[in-house]
């Protein structure tokens, strides 16, 4: 599927909500610490594209399985901050559908054509 914007509208100041640091991510490297895995990369099949060095930590640390990743994912996802509501995973029909609720409030016109 393909989507076409025909009309964008910038954004005002008064739309642009400013940043405020919560807490540092625990994936940004620090110095004399190592920075954890990624648990993506510890699935079976990214392993013939991560970088060796990671290639060698999922071989210490181990793979899993997807049951596995979705668990731990979920136990270990960092609370969403206040300012950013979380939204539900959605379909891609489903944010098709939004983007041209969207592009109708605002006057733009989109052509969705599929593949």
């Amino acid at each position: 599927m393909r989507a076409f914007r025909r009309k964008a509208r910038v954004n005002g100041p008064r739309y642009i909500h400013t940043h405020r640091k919560v807490a540092q991510n625990r994936y940004v490297p620090t110095p004399d610490t190592e920075t954890p895995l990624a648990l993506w990369k510890r699935r079976g099949m990214v392993g013939d594209v991560i970088p060796e060095a990671d290639k060698a930590r999922v071989a210490r640390e181990g793979r899993i399985d997807l049951p596995d990743y979705e668990a731990r994912g979920r136990a270990r996802r960092e609370p969403t901050p206040a300012h950013a509501p979380s939204r539900p995973a959605r379909s891609a029909a489903a944010a098709v559908r939004e983007m041209l609720g969207a592009a109708s409030k605002t006057g733009a016109r989109m052509i969705v054509t599929p593949p």
